[in-house]
């Protein structure tokens, strides 16, 4: 698989993006707090998430687990997470 170099985001990307693309702010311990959650989930065996709470839907998994000290993931899979679990909606 052939990964654009533009499509690879960090926290402060991920961040800057859906702000971007979305118009809502989150701020960057959010984000890294989605990782942490998605590392806990990963860590219990990946448990089954109820279909009827899609905004408990983990985050997807990085692409690289460090890179410069901090996971990488595809934008191309974060942007539909972010859509699918409402984190694009403003509050």
């Amino acid at each position: 698989m052939k990964i654009e170099a533009d499509d690879v985001v960090g926290y402060v990307e991920i961040v800057a993006r859906a702000h971007e693309t979305y118009g809502v702010t989150i701020p960057a311990d959010t984000a890294r707090s989605w990782e942490k959650r998605r590392a806990a989930w990963e860590k219990a065996g990946r448990p089954v998430r109820s279909a009827s709470r899609p905004d408990h839907e983990p985050l997807p998994d990085p692409i690289a687990a460090s890179v410069n000290g901090s996971p990488a993931w595809l934008w191309s899979q974060i942007g539909p997470w972010l859509e699918r679990t409402g984190k694009t909606r403003s509050k």
